[in-house]
């Protein structure tokens, strides 16, 4: 497991200057103890621990406000930019993240299906010019569940 603690890493998941991990699941937890399930539960369905990276609640709103106060201003015309503030917006709550890496079809369906087993409140996966919400795909997902993005 890799936690999010040096940005340099997180970096190589930019896009135009703004947090963009193509091949990726983003998924929000209502509290550390969930995303320490959820990892575990990845781990045994057969996701690698080198694909999973843990991002407290403190961390995501200090690199997402970093981000977004250094995305280019052409960003705001996509979906990227609110999809960040929304992460943003969860981190403050007491939100914590997992970041694993789905690239193909059957592993976003393995990631999902191990998700289902944690309450989840927010998830989407990032494909080359689209995200998409997954939150709805995730049965556990929590009554409070959030859309992928503030509107």
């Amino acid at each position: 497991m890799r936690h999010l603690q040096q940005q340099a890493d997180a970096n190589r998941f930019m896009e135009g200057g703004l947090f963009y991990p193509v091949g990726h699941i983003v998924a929000a937890f209502p509290k550390a103890d969930d995303a320490k399930r959820a990892e575990r539960t990845l781990i045994a369905s057969g996701v690698s621990a080198a694909g999973i990276v843990a991002i407290s609640a403190e961390s995501m709103a200090r690199e997402a406000q970093t981000n977004l106060d250094e995305a280019l201003p052409f960003l705001s015309l996509g979906a990227s930019l609110p999809v960040r503030e929304k992460q943003l917006a969860l981190a403050p709550q007491g939100c914590h993240f997992l970041m694993i890496e789905a690239d193909s079809d059957q592993e976003q369906r393995r990631v999902v299906a191990a998700l289902s087993t944690v309450p989840v409140r927010y998830a989407v996966k990032y494909h080359r010019l689209t995200i998409e919400n997954l939150v709805h795909d995730v049965p556990s997902a929590t009554a409070d569940r959030e859309p992928a993005r503030v509107p």
